[in-house]
């Protein structure tokens, strides 16, 4: 097991520094250590057979160092912290180391450690990953808080109908003053010619207007 890497992956899960994660890791094992010395002497031996050589050094530092026997106590002590923070530096080693581990090796050292230490020796569990959650769609109608894309947009958009009798509306807007497409001139149009007069106008052809 490579020491440093267990030191990085301490240090990207508490944010510590090289020398205070080096000291909680330190101050775990020598910790571990004072436990088995103090409550099961015997099983240091194995223990400390079980560890890489650095670790293994650890413990049998830890135990020859004395102290107080609880663990966390003694964790705190070495780090010169509270108890609270002796705890989470020891959570976190106990938890890294554990993920560093094969789980026979897990297994066998948890069955010869102090239960305070055996509950932390086990892996971090895995953070639940959960699918992010659709933003709701925004209702509002203006520029601060409308969604983008328009129900109708330009490029698709048809324009507005012209007036009514608009030259914008009509296929043919000159129909009535073309030539070619005309009714007639003005008075055929509004029916004034001598072909649709009614017989007997208003005033005979052949009279003569009166003297003025």
């Amino acid at each position: 097991m490579d020491e440093e890497e267990l030191l990085r992956r301490i240090r990207q899960r508490t944010g510590l520094d090289m020398g205070r994660a080096s000291q909680a890791v330190t101050a775990t094992f020598a910790a571990i250590g004072r436990c088995l010395d103090a409550r099961e002497p015997l099983a240091l031996v194995d223990v400390a057979a079980m560890l890489p050589p650095r670790f293994a050094t650890l413990i049998r530092e830890g135990a020859r160092a004395g102290g107080p026997a609880s663990f966390l106590q003694a964790v705190a002590e070495h780090e010169r912290v509270t108890v609270g923070f002796a705890k989470e530096h020891a959570q976190v080693v106990c938890e890294t180391f554990a993920g560093m581990l094969d789980e026979r090796r897990l297994i066998a050292l948890r069955e010869r450690l102090p239960p305070e230490v055996s509950n932390l020796l086990q892996p971090a569990p895995r953070p639940v990953t959960r699918p992010p959650t659709p933003p709701s769609p925004p209702t509002g109608h203006t520029l601060a808080n409308g969604r983008p894309g328009s129900t109708h947009p330009l490029s698709t958009a048809a324009p507005r109908a012209g007036q009514a009798h608009s030259i914008a509306t009509s296929d043919d807007p000159h129909a009535d003053t073309k030539l070619s497409s005309t009714k007639g001139l003005s008075p055929e149009r509004k029916r004034e010619t001598l072909a649709d007069g009614k017989p007997g106008g208003g005033r005979a052809a052949n009279s003569k207007p009166g003297p003025n």
